[in-house]
């Protein structure tokens, strides 16, 4: 969005006007939501033939003043908070250019330090299988950053040309045959030097003579010494990570070529002392407590802390020039199964729904790790997703005010097959939510006897209390971006909370009117343009279904048996539906608030009054009003109520250990998982010692999944079914993902009776479904984008 100010009034590209007073706390808001953040998974291939998987990241920033440029920094210190941080910094730095320029930063966790020119370039085209998407003289055109240099961005931009199909626009920073600009690597570090002289100029005094100390041994860096001596000045300092070098007689063009000499046979800056005895270098300190008149800090973020302020003034600076570079750290390789879990934890230790989706799919796959250690590889890169998309949601509410949320969508693995995933609506949402969620569905999908891949995403969006054009318009403006990365081929979203069938109608419409034709279809809206009436229900009767086949093998039926249901949401309220219908006894029901129970049991009256209610947004204590035997609970879960069977429906960890030992207290024998990772690890434990059997929701939850596939199977050979058509095919996908599951736990040794058997089969069965494709298709790699060229230098 374009803002430009003329005197009182703010004009959006739009073509909206606000009168009054410009709302700079409302436009720094937007600001501060990056536009668009992707983080890829980047597959490469050593010269030992041993496969590497590292994290790619490309966050553009801001584009209302032009097409995005930016840096690519390859180190090992690389996340998503760099790459924000340093793209909010060029958006900035663009923005006070005289160009018409967004700002956008990126790169990855890869250290090209020690790597052959094969190894970096197999890395460089791997990157740019995904990046090229995103690249373009009319989008975003990177340039060089810590790590990247002209071998880097050439093997970049050769492998863009490819897959562009064109030589389209020119990337900034490497060679000038093809790049246009032999200086365009010196320019960084020629413009500090460039504009301390301009301060200088206003201090009345010239940079020629002056005493100066340079952080860093970089590009950046070294172009810094070069101009400082080419201006006449002093400069007596670079650095590295273990220290500084100090050589009071200053650097000359002898000097600088040694230092550069040292630097690309990755030599110790010690090693100039060698040569240069009046030359000292101090390991484990910086070199702000050297005299001189300016400070140029050009090797990292925040290398400059309060103490070495106060060195630097003690030392006589008056001026300090900033360039920015890396921090350094290094992250583990994952060698056993639990270095995978520690793995996760250094690379996202925030993201705690994530990280125990981790450990409890790396527990259940534990005797399958010992069994076959090369599927440690496959796990490693199994846990990155393919590609995360993070971007700004910006809508305007009734009252013409403007809002932003964060949008997200992780298509965590393709190798099955298209990806298929719910979208969330709600305060809650962030990147390790969709991540978790993501996580699970590839999961569930690979354990479905369909060819699926996984994906979840959704906003932080809160639809309650929001008017009808007011979820409208942000579903549009959340399809906007959306759209980009959806198709029948690609991927497809369906409901999950917060997106019911009215959201669904919203986003598929600006789908379609974006994608210019009506192009597949979305799995949840309604029957008049996604065709099956019964997908809403499927996933809450596909969990009563999988109970069902359990209590079965139990010699068990489910009629007659006392029932609790936690949530109020679709899921739960199509469980309560199914458990009617099959003669069960469900007895709760809950909101954020409390929980509901009548113990005479629900019927389908009750249960449409308990719609009724949601519908209003009325709280569930007003069920009691009209049956007065019934009783709403405040602030507590419904698992201390006596019962046969638990559902819970409502979120994740809603079940923990002092849940699950009343649920074993109250007679609980069966826990059938409606939503995804319900129990803690601690509950499960509970669990297992009680030898109460669980349904994990990878399995049970798998309704959902196989409606989406039966739809389209219906409409692909044009045949009409009915409901009980298309119920009874929704039973059979659910035995087969029962049995499936069952057969993996007995190959490795659990049994049938067993706690653990189903809870951990499924987990196995899906894995094993997914590294199988990921080895036929070779590790995982991008093989559509692989070119010829590519597959040449790998073997």
């Amino acid at each position: 969005m374009i803002v430009t100010v003329s005197g009182d009034t703010a004009r959006m590209k739009t073509g909206r006007v606000y009168n009054g007073p410009v709302d700079y706390v409302n436009i720094m808001e937007r600001l501060l939501e990056p536009e668009r953040m992707i983080v890829f998974r980047v597959p490469w291939i050593d010269d030992r033939g041993e496969t590497h998987v590292n994290r790619g990241f490309r966050v553009q920033f801001n584009q209302a003043l032009g097409p995005c440029r930016g840096g690519i920094r390859f180190h090992p210190s690389m996340n998503l908070s760099i790459a924000k941080f340093l793209g909010f910094q060029q958006a900035l730095k663009n923005a006070l250019s005289p160009y018409k320029l967004g700002g956008a930063s990126g790169g990855s966790d890869f250290d090209p330090k020690g790597r052959s020119d094969n190894e970096i370039m197999r890395f460089c085209q791997s990157f740019m299988n995904e990046m090229y998407r995103y690249m373009g003289p009319d989008k975003d055109l990177p340039s060089e950053e810590a790590g990247v240099g002209t071998r880097e961005m050439g093997y970049l931009f050769g492998q863009y040309r490819r897959l562009a199909g064109q030589f389209q626009g020119s990337f900034t920073g490497p060679r000038i045959y093809w790049a246009a600009s032999s200086l365009r690597t010196e320019a960084s570090g020629y413009g500090v030097v460039y504009f301390a002289r301009l301060m200088l100029a206003d201090m009345n005094k010239e940079i020629k003579g002056l005493r100066c100390v340079v952080s860093g041994c970089g590009k950046i860096a070294m172009h810094v010494v070069e101009k400082l001596i080419a201006c006449g000045a002093h400069p007596v300092t670079v650095s590295d990570s273990k220290g500084y070098l100090v050589d009071d007689e200053g650097f000359d063009y002898m000097k600088l070529a040694f230092l550069r000499e040292i630097k690309s046979q990755q030599r110790s800056l010690r090693d100039y002392s060698k040569t240069y005895a009046r030359a000292k270098y101090f390991d484990e300190v910086k070199p702000w407590n050297e005299r001189c008149d300016v400070a140029f800090p050009c090797a990292s973020q925040n290398e400059v802390d309060q103490a070495d302020a106060i060195n630097l003034v003690n030392a006589g600076c008056r001026l300090l020039v900033e360039d920015e570079s890396l921090c350094l750290f290094s992250l583990a390789l994952f060698d056993s199964a639990g270095s995978i879990v520690e793995g996760a934890l250094k690379r996202d230790p925030n993201e705690i729904e994530f990280i125990q989706s981790v450990q409890e799919c790396v527990h259940a796959l534990e005797r399958v790790i010992a069994k076959n250690s090369h599927y440690v590889n496959i796990m490693e890169r199994l846990l990155e997703p393919e590609r995360m998309i993070v971007f700004r949601v910006p809508w305007i509410d009734d009252r013409g005010e403007t809002h932003v949320n964060r949008g997200f969508r992780v298509q965590f693995n393709q190798a099955l097959g298209p990806c298929r995933g719910g979208i969330r609506f709600h305060p809650s949402m962030n990147l390790s939510i969709a991540k978790f969620l993501g996580f699970q569905q590839a999961l569930k999908n690979a354990l479905s006897p369909y060819k699926l891949g996984g994906a979840s995403g959704g906003s932080d969006f809160d639809p309650k209390g929001r008017s009808d054009n007011e979820i409208m318009r942000f579903c549009q403006s959340f399809m906007n971006e959306m759209y980009r990365y959806m198709g029948p081929d690609k991927d497809l979203p369906s409901e999950e909370v917060g997106v019911g069938t009215r959201e669904m109608g919203y986003l598929f419409g600006q789908y379609r009117r974006l994608a210019g034709q009506f192009q597949g279809s979305f799995t949840g809206p309604q029957i008049y343009w996604a065709a099956s009436s019964l997908r809403t229900e499927a996933s809450g009767y596909g969990v009563v279904y999988f109970a069902r086949l359990m209590l079965a093998d139990m010699n068990k039926e489910i009629k007659g048996l006392r029932c609790v249901v936690s949530g109020c949401g679709k899921i739960a309220m199509h469980v309560v539906e199914k458990l009617i219908a099959c003669g069960a006894h469900p007895v709760t029901v809950s909101d954020s608030k409390g929980y509901l129970v009548d113990d005479d049991g629900f019927d389908y009256m009750k249960l449409a009054f308990l719609r009724e209610i949601k519908s209003q947004q009325r709280s569930l204590r007003d069920y009691s009003k009209t049956y007065a035997r019934a009783k709403y609970f405040d602030e507590v879960k419904p698992w201390n109520e006596r019962c046969d069977v638990a559902f819970p429906c409502a979120s994740q960890n809603e079940v923990d250990q002092a849940d699950a030992i009343n649920l074993v207290n109250a007679g609980c024998r069966l826990l059938v998982e409606g939503s995804n990772m319900p129990c803690t690890a601690e509950a499960v434990d509970v669990f297992r010692k009680a030898n109460v059997l669980i349904a994990p929701a990878i399995a049970a939850g798998a309704g959902g999944v196989a409606a989406g596939e039966i739809e389209v199977l219906r409409e692909s050979n044009s045949m009409q079914w009915s409901a009980e058509d298309f119920e009874s095919r929704l039973q059979e996908a659910l035995k087969q993902t029962y049995e499936k599951a069952l057969k993996a736990a007995n190959d490795f040794g659990y049994q049938k009776e067993s706690p653990e058997a189903l809870l951990h089969g499924a987990t196995i069965a899906a894995f094993l479904n997914i590294a199988q494709a990921m080895t036929d298709q070779g590790f995982s790699l991008h093989d559509s984008h692989l070119s010829l060229f590519q597959r040449f230098f790998q073997i």
